[in-house]
């Protein structure tokens, strides 16, 4: 008897879940390196959380003291979500963890373009006053973050943690001894031969 494994198809709600924790948990490294950046340069703790605040409450916020580190963290939460759920609509296509990992690491690299690159400079200056290589690095691990919380999920289900691509096991190298089927499989399945069905002899 032939027997072929199953994968259990994540549904919307559950990658969007593993999103949520993705984005989470990314947000948080993000958020600490981000800390530990401000304090290198001789900046109070709370320093990353007041500039994020300004997206929205102006850039001004700074200069005027209404810039709220409770607000900062609260945008850079959402947002940290919002990216982490956004990356589990493409996750099915995904048949590896190694793809994962390697989309992850693009998609944190998209996120830096897109923010950085194409909306900071129009709406939000004062993000692009910063180390544009070291923001780069740190939205690359942000990305891998959020991957790793897709492994061995869908389709990857069952794959090791790290892997890139699937291995094909031989038949001719089934038994646990590398010359052939074992006691097991052939007791599991019948051989079909010119003169009919083969049984294999009970010992």
């Amino acid at each position: 008897m032939a027997h072929s494994k199953v994968f259990v198809e994540t549904t919307l709600s559950g990658r969007m879940g593993r999103g949520t924790l993705g984005g989470i948990a990314a947000g948080t490294m993000f958020a600490g390196i981000e800390i530990w950046s401000a304090t290198s340069n001789h900046l109070p703790v709370r320093a990353p959380f007041l500039a994020i605040s300004t997206i929205v409450l102006g850039d001004s916020a700074l200069t005027t003291g209404q810039a709220n580190v409770a607000i900062g963290l609260l945008v850079h939460t959402g947002i940290s979500i919002f990216y982490g759920m956004l990356f589990g609509l493409f996750t099915p296509r995904l048949r590896t963890n190694g793809t994962v990992a390697l989309a992850g690491l693009a998609y944190g690299g998209l996120i830096y373009l897109i923010d950085l690159q194409l909306i900071a400079p129009i709406w939000f200056p004062l993000f692009t006053s910063g180390d544009q290589s070291f923001s780069l690095l740190v939205h690359l691990l942000y990305g891998i973050v959020v991957g790793i919380a897709f492994y061995s999920a869908d389709v990857r289900r069952g794959e090791p943690f790290l892997s890139v691509g699937k291995r094909i096991r031989s038949p001719a190298r089934a038994g646990s001894n590398g010359s052939g089927p074992s006691r097991t499989e052939w007791t599991e399945q019948s051989r079909r031969g010119p003169r009919g069905v083969f049984e294999p002899p009970r010992r």
